[in-house]
């Protein structure tokens, strides 16, 4: 595995924290909007040049830089959302950042912790089992950029084999395009409950 390779699939669980921390930083400090832009795009570009960098350094095709920056760009923009949703539930901005982690973490490690869900459901409808299958691969940005970007099956890894029940069950690997939509899709609802939410309290305050 490439120092490339490594980066990319660093970087979810990575920016689910630092995105999120400059989120809160921003609100608890009041800064301005402009400045809040200003800082998590200084944060996106910085580590857009890193994976650059290591790219260059690597064998790797343009390709894969490419569609991880593409499905980064949508995974941080699924992070955007979820804190400002957050926030639109008058939960304090540094409450909402830890909460934001949390389901990064989450999302992240289906494959650790989805073993007890998917025991729970074998011997019952196979709808119902293989549903919890393609949850615990789909909602994982991890298992989505290894397989869908760099061809690696992860859970044939040695390291994770013997760790994972999803390792010795038919599953399907889902498409990284397929997968940044849903981030896309799901950071424009949360964007526009964020904007009701504060639209309809500014209304209420002024009658």
């Amino acid at each position: 595995m490439s120092a490339f390779e490594m980066a990319a699939l660093l970087s979810p669980l990575l920016l689910g924290i630092f995105v999120p921390l400059v989120l809160a930083l921003g609100r608890e400090g009041s800064w301005t909007v402009r400045r809040r832009v200003a800082s998590l795009v200084a944060l996106l570009l910085s580590w857009t040049l890193l994976l650059g960098v290591l790219w260059i350094a690597s064998a790797e095709p343009f390709s894969r830089l490419a569609a991880s920056l593409a499905f980064l760009g949508a995974w941080s923009g699924f992070l955007v959302g979820l804190f400002h949703a957050l926030v639109g539930l008058r939960i304090p901005a540094f409450l909402a950042q830890v909460s934001c982690g949390f389901a990064v973490v989450l999302m992240v490690g289906t494959l650790f912790y989805f073993d007890p869900i998917l025991e729970e459901a074998q011997g019952g409808p196979p709808e119902s089992f293989q549903a919890r299958i393609d949850i615990a691969m789909e909602w994982n940005p991890y298992v989505v950029m290894a397989y869908s970007i760099f061809e690696d099956d992860l859970l044939t890894h040695r390291s994770l084999y013997t760790r994972t029940l999803l390792a010795d069950l038919p599953r399907v690997y889902p498409d990284w395009s397929r997968s940044a939509f849903r981030y896309l899709a799901l950071a424009g609802a949360l964007s526009l409950f964020f904007l009701g939410s504060s639209f309809l309290r500014r209304r209420f305050r002024e009658r």
